[in-house]
């Protein structure tokens, strides 16, 4: 089954029932379920280690009971950012100002696009069960706090 526009709106009404902090959990279980197989693709076609640890996914609210899902390099560490753009979209030859020394240049891989590419399709495919699977497992968690 795919989701369509009467589905969502569906959904949105089924949603409001639960109280804000079950749809967060809801929604975050969902969307972590579905993006694993970016993220691990992501992390399979990376060449830095220091970018393969950092990548991940962070869910956030904008007022919306579904939020949404960042994946990418996550950048609590400085050098973690930019990094991984670098990897992404290579660089040129560079050297360095004061001592003249040549630090060679990065060679584009375009590890995310490649997996965004891959993965798009399975992801896709796969939300609805991620949905449904998300709610059994959030209510199976709620129901032992006893807070639904």
């Amino acid at each position: 089954m795919a989701f369509t526009q009467s589905n969502i709106e569906e959904f949105r009404s089924c949603l409001a029932d639960f109280s804000k902090p079950f749809q967060k959990s809801f929604m975050r279980q969902a969307y972590m379920d579905a993006a694993k197989p970016l993220i691990q693709e992501a992390r399979a076609t990376t060449i830095s280690k220091r970018v393969k640890q950092s990548i991940g996914a962070k869910y956030y609210e904008d007022g919306s009971p579904e939020g949404y899902l960042f994946v990418g390099a996550r950048i609590s560490k400085v050098w973690q950012g930019y990094l991984a753009r670098w990897e992404e979209e290579g660089t040129k030859e560079r050297v360095q100002k004061k001592t003249g020394r040549r630090t060679g240049k990065i060679t584009a891989s375009w590890f995310f696009n490649l997996a965004v590419n891959k993965t798009q399709g399975q992801i896709f495919d796969s939300l609805y069960n991620s949905v449904t699977g998300s709610l059994v497992k959030t209510i199976n968690k709620w129901d032992k706090k006893k807070l639904v």
